[in-house]
């Protein structure tokens, strides 16, 4: 064991002499930084940056946050309409397959709307951060910290708006097309609105595009080094036998 720390020892003052250390990711050669404890202070674009900058774009274009979801609506809302007048009389005879799909349809129209009209999570995160002290390291981190949670929010929002678009959508979808007569348009236009259902999988919000490309960009604070795995063996051909070690994963 005292090998393996002393070789990870060695690494480590190794990739230090070769610029590869801490201080190329801001500290100050030769001095210790304590901003390095907390890459929320290291990141850049910082989270209350990007917070203040998306703020301004939802301002301008709320409603691109959404068009998957609309789009996957406008599918089943057009399905259940040529429902009306493709239905299987055998099967539904009183077209509850068509006024679900409208009702479903329109409904995802009205709260996307609606959303996009009141719904500001990141302007709310602005205003949150504006009122915080930022004299102190402390004061900054608390900042970042809450500007991190709010573009987190927004990304589970979203995450948690394409499962119910896709799971809805997919299902009353899928229970048009049982419905309608065989050979129709309406038939047709059903495994349409069933492939449409998937438009937001396809294309994922701007909000969850934001917090990856955020997360992405703290963790690269750390690197070369992305990985340290404990549990590596080391086969020495030499002496055919084996010994713990360390393997470490480098990103560049």
């Amino acid at each position: 064991m005292f090998k393996v720390y002393s070789s990870f020892l060695v690494l480590v003052l190794l990739l230090n002499a070769a610029g590869l250390g801490p201080s190329a990711y801001g500290a100050p050669t030769g001095s210790p930084s304590k901003d390095w404890e907390y890459p929320e202070l290291l990141v850049t674009p910082r989270a209350s940056e990007r917070l203040e900058r998306e703020a301004k774009i939802d301002a301008r274009k709320s409603w691109k946050v959404y068009w998957p979801l609309q789009v996957s609506a406008l599918g089943t809302l057009s399905a259940g309409v040529m429902q009306l007048s493709g239905t299987d009389p055998s099967s539904d005879p009183d077209k509850k397959a068509a006024f679900t799909g409208i009702g479903v349809g329109a409904g995802w129209l009205v709260a996307t709307w609606l959303l996009a009209e009141n719904y500001r999570p990141y302007a709310s995160g602005v205003e949150e951060i504006a009122a915080l002290p930022k004299a102190s390291q402390r004061d900054q981190l608390t900042r970042e910290r809450i500007a991190e949670e709010a573009i987190e929010n927004a990304a589970s929002m979203a995450r948690r708006l394409r499962w119910l678009s896709v799971l809805s959508n997919f299902a009353t979808a899928a229970y048009m097309a049982g419905n309608a007569q065989d050979g129709s348009l309406a038939k047709t236009v059903d495994v349409v609105a069933v492939g449409l259902a998937f438009t937001p999988m396809i294309f994922p919000s701007r909000w969850i595009s934001v917090a990856r490309a955020q997360e992405d960009y703290k963790k690269k604070i750390f690197g070369p080094i992305t990985q340290i795995i404990p549990s590596t063996v080391w086969i020495r051909t030499s002496v055919a036998s084996a010994s713990p070690g360390l393997g470490l994963q480098f990103r560049f």
